[in-house]
């Protein structure tokens, strides 16, 4: 069996086991998403200028330009059982203005003598761009059954205008320099719209507060700040409250309070919260990401609470979405030039030119896409994750495909191991109307990873990938003589890495006693 058929069957196998896997009863199968939205409205303004100066002997150089844009982005959100909706627009304005004048001298290639050339450059450009864009999905009762629309439009303006003038002198001779002046402008005008209406049975969420939520319980409880485990409404609103709580960062520079604040009423009106305070140890403790990744240390999140190593999704869904798209390139340019040559001093009759150019392009396309998800959080240290990608362009100058099959799992073996393993493979066509391959491109790949850090004193890294890809173009020379022969590469990497504190210790004098790393 060859490595890519291989790689084909075994992520079909692993996607039609994950249903397999033991689906007791979890908190993760129960939750539900909360209600939740925001509208966030912002708007900012910038200038910049840069300049310089240089000589070199009788050389010169000088240059400045200057910069400024306006901008401003509104977005709303709202979720609940029967519908989420997103909303985007945003405009921009931008400006510049640049100038560069130059003084240079150098020897003829052709002839004797030396030149003298002095350059003036201006440019300025102007560009606005407006955006709208929304996708909204209604869950029919609050059931299985969704119907998905989404709609994107843009507009891009953009003016181009370039002065130019050089004035040539032969140093020998100056009374016959040679003067050109020319000016170009340019308009260009894009105009994008996409359509897009699906439906869909099954639902997926994410379920990542829900873990979240019972890290912070337990680690509470090992503080000895609650007298009991929260009941199921409490732990029910406080996953709420780690699933909606980017909401509050989205609006809000500072959001530790008002969620900390939450978690605390929570808390509280549960009758779990005793009444001592923690200390600042304990509070650092509790505000720790779930997993710091090993070499990249995971910072304290904004609203000071912990955040897993990857997301919990859970459920499946399939879905059908047909779109519709409709661009339009309109492109202007103009130019003039002017050349004088002087004679004895005086000006000989101008030698002048002009262009100038058009164009209008316009493209449809029809795009037919098919998706199935799996995800599975399968206890609390446990996520499995598959998917399958179908896509068709259904209109236009081309026919194409792309299919895309993936599986991943994640296992937190310990507070600080972490093992991970995926399983990928897709395909991608592009043909023309005449039947010609443009592209015909299969790849294949596994990776595995396990990652252990012990703070201040062992980490280690293990990883371990392979993967496969056959391409294959009729336009490829070699198709004359085999009009199967295709491009074959086969890969892998494997990485170890282990760092071991072997000793540490830090003391600050009248401040704190000595700390040892352990």
């Amino acid at each position: 069996m060859s490595p890519l058929r291989f790689c084909r069957v075994f992520s079909g196998l692993l996607l039609l086991a994950l249903p397999c896997v033991a689906y007791a009863g979890d908190e993760f199968s129960q939750f539900r998403i909360p209600a939740n939205s925001y509208l966030d409205w912002t708007g900012g303004a910038s200038a910049s200028g840069n300049w310089g100066y240089q000589e070199a002997g009788p050389d010169r150089y000088s240059s400045s330009d200057w910069r400024g844009s306006l901008s401003s982005a509104l977005t709303r959100w709202s979720e609940d059982d029967h519908r989420s909706a997103l909303w985007d627009a945003a405009l921009s304005v931008s400006g510049l203005r640049y100038r560069r004048s130059t003084l240079e001298h150098g020897p003829y290639y052709v002839g004797s003598g030396n030149y003298e050339v002095s350059e003036d450059e201006t440019k300025r450009a102007t560009g606005e761009r407006a955006t709208v864009s929304t996708q909204q999905s209604w869950y029919l009762g609050g059931g299985p059954w969704a119907v998905t629309g989404l709609l994107y439009s843009s507009i891009d303006d953009g003016q181009n205008w370039d002065w130019r003038r050089s004035l040539t002198r032969q140093l020998l001779d100056p009374l016959e320099p040679t003067l050109v002046i020319r000016s170009d402008d340019a308009e260009t005008y894009r105009s994008t719209l996409n359509a897009s209406l699906g439906i869909g049975f099954g639902r997926v969420r994410n379920a990542t507060g829900v873990f979240e939520a019972r890290v912070l319980e337990e680690r509470l409880r090992r503080l000895g700040a609650l007298t009991r485990p929260l009941s199921t409404h409490a732990r029910e609103r406080l996953s709420a409250l780690m699933y909606a709580r980017d909401d509050v960062s989205q609006v809000s520079s500072r959001p530790a309070s008002p969620v900390m604040d939450a978690v605390e009423r929570i808390l509280y009106e549960d009758g779990a919260l005793r009444d001592s305070v923690l200390t600042a140890a304990e509070l650092f403790h509790v505000t720790e990401p779930v997993f710091q990744r090993y070499g990249f240390a995971t910072s304290i999140r904004p609203d000071g609470l912990p955040q897993s190593a990857f997301t919990r999704m859970t459920g499946w869904s399939l879905n059908a979405l047909v779109t519709n798209g409709h661009s339009r390139l309109s492109e202007r340019r103009s130019g003039a030039s002017s050349t004088i040559v002087y004679a004895a001093g005086a000006p000989e009759p101008p030698l002048e030119a002009r262009s100038s150019s058009s164009s209008k392009r316009t493209s449809d396309g029809t795009r037919l896409s098919l998706r199935a998800e799996y995800h599975r959080p399968s206890g609390m240290r446990t996520q499995w994750d598959a998917s399958t990608t179908f896509d068709d362009q259904l209109g236009g100058g081309e026919r194409a495909y792309a299919l895309t099959n993936q599986v991943y799992w994640n296992f937190i073996v310990a507070d600080r191991w972490l093992a991970a393993a995926s399983a990928s493979q897709s395909r991608n066509t592009r043909r023309t109307q005449d039947h010609v391959t443009i592209e015909d491109a299969w790849s294949a790949g596994v990776s595995a990873s396990l990652q252990y850090l012990v703070l201040d004193h062992v980490g280690l890294g293990v990883g371990a990938s392979q993967a496969w890809s056959k391409h294959r173009d009729d336009r490829y020379w070699s198709n004359d003589i085999d009009p199967h022969a295709a491009t074959w590469s086969d890969g892998g990497s494997f990485s170890f890495d282990i760092i071991y504190r072997f000793a540490g210790m830090s003391r600050i004098a009248g401040v704190i006693p000595a700390v040892m790393g352990n």
